[in-house]
């Protein structure tokens, strides 16, 4: 989150970017706190994610980078970074850029109404404005789950 505020402070720099930079820059910064095991692209379970850390043979963390394109865009985003999840991975991270509302309230509450009404919430806490940390079930009937971190980050210019 430190990072996505360092581009909501320059969102001139940022706001060009497509999707793959902007996760460039976010592997950069966590490459200066684990030793270059953060990579990108990286094959996990059913496919690539966007960051994956490894620790001792495992994911010890994957998260999935997406422009805002809506509430329909989250939870396909969701469902897709679960789908890379095996039974030990469970810390997870959905990073969303927004770089075209005006009104970041309006998509903030738009988040916060799908994360409070969704089947798949077991639970949440609401980190900061724009930072939700959850539980959610891998599937809808599944007892397994998996740690989310929502943050959305606003770039706007």
């Amino acid at each position: 989150s430190t990072v996505c505020l360092s581009f909501e402070h320059a969102p001139s720099a940022c706001q060009k970017l497509n999707e793959g930079e902007l996760r460039d820059f976010l592997l950069a910064s966590l490459n200066t706190h684990y030793d270059s095991l953060a990579t990108g692209e990286t094959f996990s379970k059913n496919g690539k994610t966007d960051i994956r850390i490894q620790f001792k043979n495992k994911s010890a963390y994957i998260a999935e980078c997406k422009i805002w394109h809506g509430i329909s865009e989250i939870k396909k985003a969701i469902k897709q970074l679960v789908s890379y999840t095996t039974w030990r991975d469970v810390k997870t991270s959905l990073i969303v850029f927004n770089k075209e509302n005006k009104d970041f309230s309006l998509l903030i509450e738009k988040l916060d109404t799908f994360i409070k009404e969704d089947s798949l919430f077991v639970n949440y806490n609401k980190i900061s404005k724009n930072e939700w940390q959850c539980t959610i079930k891998k599937e809808e009937d599944s007892l397994e789950k998996v740690q989310l971190h929502i943050i959305l980050c606003d770039i706007t210019l």
